[in-house]
């Protein structure tokens, strides 16, 4: 321990760069300690302050010469966060402490409003490494576009406030802003009664969830929620014939042959709020008459004479629709690289039942569901206000094939989080926390009256039974845990290949020798018991299961077998027990062969029908779970990395930790095997599987835990503060287990070579060799792989081993290695010299592709009623990605040969420019004010579009020093005074001198039609009349004299002679260009004139043939370049009157309403604030109309999504500078697939009432010819919507539906196809509603309100105004 010195406390400001003050947390003179240096870390304390330590860590500006040599000054913030303020100017004892004494466990960062992906997740971890962090410490990276703050930390099994971060530190990641989907379960014990009187309803609203919104709102959250509530409705059918006509294709059967419909209704969709209490007015508002609802909900839309629906009744919890509500969620979580918002980081599902937390449920969906799930990286919650069970939950009953089979049971622990609620309520008398439902009372039976109807399947009472029970229910319970012994099992291999269920061999490679006999280990919870594992990953180990010796084992060896794999033990004579550890149940693909008449504990009932005890397999007891083990798998332990370490060295779940009371629910000790990590395993070779750490033993107690006043029963951090994936894992599987069980792909990869001086694209800094293989690690890490780490310490002779990789492994001669996973998928990625190697381990027997098709009824806010809807339920092939692609793309950044493909999950945001006045007229009195606001509009865009595109190349315009004011001056703040100087005497000097007389005289031509080349060369050239050039970059790429088209039209409508409208000043400028006095900045010869934001060059006609290009320049300049054609005239006309009564009506195959992409390179970092290069694409519409949105969309592989968000606030603010508006869209608005959209998001239908237009049942457009009635509708339409500042989007195909966005950006709307008669009279026509669920405070504005008083206004009109004949 280093010297203590007492040093004054004094305090500074943390303010850089303002009055000379520091930036340091800390301060010293370098004198104050002995061994004082950069890099040491400080410990500051004080004898009277119970607060936790100090420690900092010294910078090269904290040491100081000027500053006093007996003080320390320590940042203000620092010091009210450890409660120093009152300490001030008094002596506290600063000494240097050593890393290894400081270093951290774990430590937890918390952001808010940021998108942070995996990879920013990692470096952003990379770069704490060696930094002091204390609690509520702001961490700042990328410069200072991402920001966290500490929010707790670990060290050998306590909470610490502070800490080093060391290489082996796991770095937790959670958002305060996060997708959040919270489903309440309206089941029939909704309207029970719990022990204290209240409706289980009341509970979960007045309850849970008042308690939820109040921790959202004390940690200053913004999540975007969506609440649901949901319900299963029975009927009581025998038979689909029973149904009407109407109901028969909706209604769903189960394995019951019950049949069933699925409802969901939606309280708050994406929705933000900064206090959610209102919102439970909505949910207890939802619950009047939700019930009757429901269960009249077909009975009132049955179409007049149909028959009555047979009864409906709601189902039980444990009946629910409960994996279905899961998967609901995960159709919108797995497309979250479609609508990519930069404001959030997370996806969360809560489930708020009135059950227990057991569930029955379908096998071939859990294992669809769990699959999802798992590979997806989701944290699933499931919030219980029911009355905890006396076993192990959440349970999961699985449905058979026949009611007569034996029911098999699956613990879920690994992918979902149980929390119990209990309210606050005491008996006052008693400080009992009760755990079940009493049941009714029965009346008593004399005890020799029931034994003598005991069924004969029974064993009959013994002396050793209850003195109160019927018979021995221990002799029983030890008959159904136990296998039969007539059963005959052959052995089983440790693989995860495909084993035929009669066909099964030992491999004892991996068991341990026999141990001497001892107490022991005869009594070792561990060595009682027999394990047994299934296909769908459940375990069923018996205690004090009867072993059976198998025909071809050597003498000595027992088994204990059940379908799928076998886990056995032998005990010699002298008592000495081993375990033979063999298949995980999770990758065994065999189908099981389920008992005939085996009887779960949970089923466990005084029925009176006899059971038989047939051959079976041994079931595990749910009340006994402390005995279930399971087998070591990347899939268990893919979230164990967010636990902390308790004091046993174990990790444990915070909320079941009641050290308060001294009841330390962490300190079970672990499996004995915990300690003795087999070959690829780093870590744990077992694990409980009743735990979701894994490594923390169940208990009775270990979610209703009474801690002074408090229950510790509800994880309230993971539903406040949600955890993100992390980012590592510790399993590998050994060496013999890769090449049975796996097939090996490797390629490699050199840089070197791909990035040639030769590449076209090489006008941009290519990736070295290092850059390529972080760059890498960095992408297998956002599509949800975790690096696997190791604490321990591989031997030399075995450091090279797959098995043994240490995260990250350094080798000799410069080579570095990383191993990542993701499910049963494993990447090794190996740096050596100047060459990657990459290899993939995927399984010879992958997991097949599920498809369900759901159907369900949902509805909406706004919505009039329940809507029928369908989705499909699928799982995906992570094997199929195409890695060796993405790589070269990396390495390539995005070349000709590898661009972004939509199989390679890229992310995408799309964006929508908007006017901020809407173009169309409304009238015939405002045509001139439209055609004028027409014209503005096509000058803000282009202002718009060049600022950006300078922007982004760097590039600058200067003015003509007498430039004009009709001359545009788009970009006046990087106009630069570079003048080009005329030589005295020359033919400029005397075309500028007869233009100065022209315009002394009045007259404004500078040409006329009659003009050489020559002059309208100089002309154009002037640096006093000519265009406004750009300047050139140090980038270059663009040659000199280089113009937008926009400033030329302009300036020959003003200067040349005979030019009147602005279509003659095109006609004018496509002639010089056939001249070759005008050429394409790209130097294409083929490229014609355009009018819009598009780059010339000014070239004299000999010019041409040294200007022309090769095919490599002309892309790389349309990657760089972003041009933009303008499709407008002005003025233009202007139809009288409405458009839809029109005589002439616009042509329908206007080849300028389909939209038409390009696609651009565009660099994420301009002002380059990353650490690493980064890049992406943009796609734009290559034409912009006045009267239409413009779209484009960001698409990008390697950002930061910080910067991104930076870059594209950016563009906000020049839109808003330009008169438009700019906002985020999803990219598929309007939906038109179940698969790219959320289920739950249906439109609202808006009917145009025709009827009220009609006169004297005539048809609608009487008088008109009946070809044009269909265009006529969607006229009248269009000008309800453009009425209302809709503006309409250009369409991907002629014809409907057309889609609209307010100017506003909150909702959009959808014209869909008319229904018709055989005339063509439109008989039905509606609009569609849909929000915009992206609209974030941050683009949105106050015209919504506006919008809505509008609307309230002409709800308000009760007639109709008639339709007058033209």
């Amino acid at each position: 321990m280093s010297q203590e010195v007492l040093l004054k406390l004094v305090v500074h400001q943390k303010l850089p760069q303002i009055r000379g003050e520091s930036k340091e947390e800390i301060i010293l003179h370098p004198c104050s300690v002995p061994g004082l240096e950069v890099g040491k870390i400080v410990e500051i304390s004080h004898p009277d302050l119970d607060f936790a330590r100090l420690l900092l860590q010294v910078s090269s500006g904290s040491l100081r010469d000027d500053h006093k040599v007996d003080a320390v000054s320590v940042d203000s913030t620092v010091v009210e966060t450890f409660h120093l303020r009152d300490r001030l100017y008094d002596s506290v004892s600063v000494r240097l402490v050593d890393p290894a004494d400081a270093a951290l466990e774990s430590v937890e960062l918390l952001f808010k409003d940021h998108y942070l992906n995996r990879s920013d997740m990692w470096r952003l971890k990379n770069s704490l490494v060696g930094k002091v962090m204390y609690h509520k410490k702001n961490v700042e990276f990328c410069s200072q576009t991402v920001r966290c703050q500490v929010f707790e930390m670990w060290s050998q099994g306590d909470r610490v406030a502070c800490g080093l971060v060391t290489p082996d530190t796991k770095v937790v990641f959670r958002s305060a802003t996060s997708m959040f989907h919270l489903y309440i379960q309206m089941s029939e014990e909704m309207w029970d009664f719990d022990v204290y009187g209240d409706l289980y309803f009341e509970k979960a609203v007045n309850g849970f969830l008042s308690d939820l919104f109040n921790n959202w709102k004390r940690h200053g959250t913004n999540h975007e929620v969506t609440i649901t509530l949901f319900s299963r409705l029975f009927y009581k059918a025998n038979s689909l014939s029973e149904f009407p006509e109407y109901m028969r294709h909706d209604v769903q059967k189960d394995f019951r042959n019950m049949f069933y419909e699925d409802f969901y209704r939606v309280a708050v969709q994406n929705e933000r709020y900064e206090d959610w209490t209102p919102v439970l007015s909505t949910i207890r508002h939802l619950f009047m008459g939700y019930r009757e609802g429901l269960l009249n909900f077909q009975r009132e839309r049955a179409p007049p004479g149909a028959p009555p629906p047979p009864r409906a009744s709601l189902s039980s919890a444990a009946q629910g629709n409960f994996l279905e509500v899961l998967n609901i969620s995960m159709n919108v979580f797995e497309m979250h690289y479609l609508h990519r918002a930069l404001e959030r980081t997370g996806q969360m599902c809560v489930v708020v039942s009135p059950g227990v937390g057991v569930y029955q449920v379908e096998r071939e969906l859990n294992n669809l569901t769990k699959q999802r799930i798992i590979d997806y990286g989701v944290g699933i919650d499931l919030v219980c206000v029911g009355e905890q069970p006396l076993h192990a939950v959440p349970l999961l009953k699985f449905h058979n094939k026949s009611l007569t089979e034996t029911q098999d049971y699956y613990l879920p622990h690994t992918w979902i989080n149980l929390s119990f609620y209990s309210s606050n309520k005491r008996v006052g008398y008693s400080e009992f926390v009760p755990r079940i439902k009493v049941p009714p009372s029965a009346p008593k039976a004399p005890v020799a009256r029931v034994q003598s109807v005991l069924p004969r399947g029974r064993p009959p009472p013994s002396e050793h039974a209850i003195p109160s029970s019927v018979y021995d229910y221990d002799a029983h319970d030890a008959d159904v845990f136990r296998m039969p012994a007539n059963a005959t099992y052959k052995q089983a291999t440790m693989t995860l290949q495909r084993v035929p269920p009669r066909k099964r061999t030992v491999t004892t490679s991996h068991v341990k020798p026999p141990r001497p006999p001892t107490d022991s280990a005869v009594s070792s919870p561990i060595a009682e018991q027999v394990y047994s594992s299934s296909a769908t990953g459940f375990v069923t180990p018996a205690r004090a299961s009867p072993l059976v010796q198998s025909p071809v084992s050597p003498p000595g060896e027992l088994y204990s077998s059940s379908f799928g794999s076998v886990f056995g033990s032998d005990r010699s004579d002298g008592g000495t027990l081993r375990r033979v550890s063999f298949d995980d149940s999770d990758v065994t693909r065999s189908p099981p062969r389920p008992a005939a008449s085996a009887v779960s504990a949970c089923d466990l009932s005084l029925s009176r029908v006899a059971v038989p005890h047939g051959p079976g397999r041994a079931l595990f007891n749910p009340f006994d779970p402390s005995n279930i083990v399971v087998k070591h798998t990347s899939s268990r332990r893919r979230w164990t990395h967010i636990f902390p370490k308790g004091p046993k060295g174990v990790l444990f779940q915070q909320h079941h930790y009641a050290n308060a009371m001294g009841l330390d629910l962490s300190a079970k000790d672990a499996p004995p095997s915990s300690s003795e990590p087999t070959a690829g395993s780093p870590s744990l070779a077992f694990l409980w599987g009743a735990s979701s750490t894994g490594e923390q033993e169940w208990s009775a107690h270990i979610t209703t835990a009474y801690i002074v006043g408090v229950l510790v029963g509800v994880d309230w951090k993971s539903l406040t503060t949600p955890a993100c994936l992390p980012i590592t894992t510790d399993y590998f599987p050994d060496e013999r287990s890769l090449q049975k069980d796996y097939l090996l792909t490797e390629y490699s990869i050199l840089p070197d070579d791909i990035n040639s001086p030769e590449d076209a694209g090489a006008a941009h800094r290519q990736l070295s060799t290092r850059e390529v293989f972080t760059e890498m690690v960095s992408q297998r890490l956002c599509q949800g792989f975790q690096l696997i780490v190791s604490s321990a310490k591989p031997s030399p002779a075995s450091g090279a081993a797959v098995g043994r990789a240490v995260f990250p492994q350094r080798v000799p001669e410069e080579r570095e290695e990383y191993l990542l996973s993701i499910g049963r998928i494993f990447h090794r990625v190996l740096l050596s010299g100047s060459a990657i190697n990459v290899t993939h381990y995927r399984p010879r027997h992958p997991y097949p592709v599920r498809r369900v098709s759901y159907r369900y009824r949902v509805q909406c806010h706004h919505h009039p009623s329940y809507v029928a809807c369908e989705a499909e339920l699928s799982t995906d092939r992570p094997e199929s990605y195409n890695w060796n692609y993405l790589d070269n793309y990396v390495c390539t950044k995005g070349g000709s040969d590898f661009q972004l493909s939509n199989n390679l999950k890229y992310w995408r945001c799309r964006f929508l420019l908007v006017p901020g006045v809407p173009a169309a007229a409304r009238d015939a009195a405002a045509a001139p004010a439209a055609a004028h606001d027409s014209k503005t509009l096509v000058d803000n865009f282009i202002r718009f579009i060049s600022a950006v595109t300078f922007a982004l190349n760097k590039f600058k315009r200067h003015q003509p020093t007498s430039a004009r004011q009709q001359i545009r001056e788009r970009l006046s703040s990087n106009r630069v005074d570079q003048r080009i100087r005329a030589r005295s005497g020359s033919s400029v000097m005397k075309v500028r001198q007869e233009a100065a007389a022209r315009s002394l005289a009045g007259s404004g031509t500078l040409l006329t039609s009659a003009a050489t080349a020559a002059e309208v060369v100089d002309v154009l050239r002037s640096p006093e009349l000519g265009l406004p050039f750009l300047t050139r970059s140090v980038q270059g790429g663009l040659p000199e004299f280089t113009f937008v088209a926009a400033d030329l039209v302009q300036w020959v409508y003003q200067h040349v002679a005979g030019v009147t409208s602005e279509q003659d000043a095109v006609r004018y400028c496509q002639y010089i260009r056939q001249e070759n006095i005008i050429l394409h900045a790209s130097r294409d010869l083929t490229r014609p004139f355009v009018n819009g934001f598009c780059l010339f060059c000014v070239a004299a006609p000999a010019d041409g043939v040294q200007l022309a290009s090769s095919a490599a320049h002309l892309e790389q300049f349309a990657d760089e370049w972003l041009e933009v054609e303008t499709q407008f005239w002005w003025p233009r006309p202007v139809l009288a009157g409405a458009r839809f009564l029109a005589a002439a009506l616009p042509r329908q195959d206007d080849p300028f309403e389909c939209v038409k992409m390009r696609r651009g390179a565009l660099d994420l970092d301009v002002s380059a604030k990353s650490d690493r290069s980064e890049w992406g694409e943009i796609a734009y519409e290559i034409s912009f109309k006045p009267d239409r949105a413009y779209q484009f969309c960001i698409n990008w592989l390697v950002g930061t999504g910080s910067l991104i968000s930076d870059l594209v606030v950016s563009w906000q603010r020049r839109a808003q500078n330009s008169g438009m508006r700019l906002f985020p869209v999803p990219v598929v608005m309007c939906p038109g697939s179940t698969r790219d959209i959320d289920p739950l998001r249906i439109p609202v239908h808006v009917p145009i009432q025709l009827d009220a237009l009609r006169q004297g049942g005539r048809p609608l457009f009487h008088g008109f010819p009946p070809s044009t009635w269909r265009q006529r509708l969607l006229l009248l339409q269009s000008a309800i919507l453009e009425r209302f500042e809709f503006v309409r989007l250009r369409d991907a195909a002629p014809g409907p539906p057309y889609q609209y966005i307010h100017a506003s950006g909150h909702c959009f709307a959808q014209i869909p196809e008319p229904v018709q008669t055989d005339d063509g009279d439109p008989v039905q026509a509606e609009l569609q509603w849909y929000t915009n669920c992206l609209l974030s405070r941050r683009w949105r504005d106050g015209r919504l309100q506006l919008f809505w008083r509008q609307a309230q206004a002409q709800a308000q009109l009760q007639e109709a105004t008639p339709l007058h004949e033209p």
